[in-house]
């Protein structure tokens, strides 16, 4: 959509339409926020032209010079500089909170309006919508859990229930696909009529099978790309789609990386957890789907502290044997391993795997490392 903007942009300058008109050629640059919040929230891969737009896209956003995606800022109590994190976890989810269980058009009110109090109105109701929408989503991710369970002898987890709501299908079905490191589709259905969501894993490019799906007469229509897709079907054709999907991907199991490991990039001593590695990395950035971000191994170390700071996540205060400190944080995804090595092995040593992490906050700046997995010192 961008680049047809662009175009169309070129095309009107050329053709002296300003001119001719008298007004002011718009600067594109300008909107680049929205083609980063776009981009990130769809997980695309964030490779070439998309890496640059991003890139360039955060700069705007730090600017704060839309004033719904400002006002949203600061009703999520964002308080460090935004990033990848911050727009695909924190203001992507509000935006969308709307067109998942209230109205579909407050995201787009949001991001469009000049007006101040608006803003604040819509930002609002956002940020109360999201609450109820988490509230909604981990009642229904308990039941596909236990559902998916029973699928993961299979190459990819199907689920459907009628009763899920179908706003929330997307998240359930990204969520699985972490856990269960998977092709995941979740399905709610409607008066015989289904809808999908899928997400993928890199090597099975989902778009193309539910295309290919389509042009075989199983769903009524579907698309999507490489990592997300979505469909509707007729109910008495779910069962034939899993089996195309299965039949898909093992011919495309040649190509297929099974990614349920993590890929480390380097061992960093714990006196490298610092500033200027984190910013060194970050270089590297944006990072999001097709750029991840670098993962680390901190070998040998003691825990101090454990500290549970809500349902979500968990701080870890860690001495290496020179005295040096590191700051380590988990969040729930991988919460449940690392609490039961902690509390089972307390006296022991450590490995933790993860990357790094740059917490701001009372103008304090602390750099910590997010554990995406543990072990224990042999």
């Amino acid at each position: 959509s961008f680049l047809f903007i662009v175009a169309l942009n070129r095309s009107l300058r050329e053709s002296k339409f300003y001119k001719d008109k008298n007004i002011n050629e718009p600067d594109l640059y300008d909107y680049l926020d929205l083609v980063a919040l776009g981009t990130i929230c769809d997980v695309v891969p964030l490779i070439d032209l998309n890496r640059a737009f991003v890139y360039q896209g955060i700069q705007i956003l730090k600017k704060r010079k839309n004033l719904g995606i400002k006002t949203l800022i600061d009703v999520s109590d964002i308080k460090e500089s935004p990033d990848t994190y911050h727009i695909g976890f924190l203001l992507g989810p509000r935006i969308n909170a709307g067109g998942r269980i209230g109205q579909s058009d407050l995201g787009a009110n949001l991001l469009t309006t000049e007006d101040p109090k608006k803003s604040y109105e819509i930002a609002t109701t956002l940020d109360s919508l999201n609450k109820k929408r988490k509230s909604i989503e981990e009642e229904t991710l308990n039941e596909a859990y236990l559902l998916a369970e029973k699928e993961n002898a299979n190459e990819i987890i199907l689920v459907a229930n009628k009763f899920w709501h179908e706003g929330l299908i997307g998240i359930i079905a990204s969520r699985i696909k972490e856990r269960f490191s998977k092709p995941t589709i979740v399905i709610s259905s409607t008066k015989n009529i289904a809808k999908g969501s899928c997400r993928s894993i890199f090597g099975f490019d989902i778009g193309l099978a539910i295309l290919a799906a389509k042009q075989n007469g199983i769903v009524i229509k579907g698309g999507g790309h490489k990592m997300a897709a979505g469909f509707s079907i007729e109910e008495s054709k779910i069962s034939e789609l899993k089996n195309f999907l299965i039949s898909k991907f093992k011919s495309s199991k040649p190509n297929f990386v099974q990614n349920n490991f993590i890929e480390i990039d380097g061992i960093l001593s714990a006196n490298a957890v610092n500033e200027k590695t984190y910013e060194e990395v970050s270089k590297l950035g944006p990072f999001g789907s097709g750029n991840s971000e670098p993962k680390f191994i901190v070998e040998d170390l003691s825990m101090i502290k454990i500290n549970f700071e809500n349902d979500f996540l968990l701080k870890v205060l860690f001495k290496n044997s020179s005295g040096l400190y590191l700051h380590g944080i988990c969040f729930k995804n991988n919460k449940e391993k690392v609490i039961d090595y902690l509390k089972n092995f307390k006296n022991h040593k450590f490995h933790i795997a993860g990357k790094l992490s740059c917490n701001d906050w009372n103008k304090q700046r602390v750099i910590e490392f997010i554990i995406e997995d543990i072990s224990l010192t042999h």
